[in-house]
């Protein structure tokens, strides 16, 4: 994603109020919108945290104070807001009445990407193994109901 930085947190210069990310809280990936920066302790954060619940749906958890070090991306959703281009999608998108953000395909797959690294084997990178109906009830050399060929010799 081009408009996120690469900084490991970010820097004190940097405008994050408002902002989205996804940070570590606890040991969960979240999505976070910067509220402000907690000037009393260097590199802490107050933000707004956010919990995956459903495809590209992320439900409001908490506000709570989270260290630069636990911040993973930072996204720079207010480009397209600025945009003049009327047809511009912002990344993310918040419903203060339900709690509820909505975010870009772009952002979701760049979750599933840090949920497979932070994560493997929950991941959708996991082998998966192959699912056939002869694993389940029907034997080999069993005639499914209704069949006129012997089981044995259906090209599978």
């Amino acid at each position: 994603m081009s408009s996120s930085n690469t900084y490991p947190y970010p820097s004190r210069t940097q405008k994050i109020q408002g902002r989205y990310g996804f940070a570590l809280v606890g040991n969960d990936l979240c999505l976070v919108q910067f509220t402000s920066s907690a000037s009393s302790v260097p590199q802490m954060y107050e933000a707004h945290i956010f919990r995956h619940t459903f495809v590209s749906l992320f439900s409001y958890m908490q506000t709570s104070t989270i260290p630069g070090k636990c911040i993973l991306q930072l996204f720079d959703n207010n480009k397209d807001e600025e945009s003049s281009d009327p047809y511009s999608i912002p990344l993310c998108h918040f419903e203060s009445d339900t709690g509820i953000v909505f975010v870009s395909q772009d952002v979701m797959a760049r979750y599933v990407q840090l949920k497979d690294l932070l994560c493997p084997g929950i991941g959708r990178d996991v082998q998966r193994r192959p699912v056939s109906f002869r694993s389940h009830s029907i034997k080999t050399g069993e005639r499914p109901s209704g069949a006129s060929i012997p089981f044995s010799s259906m090209n599978l």
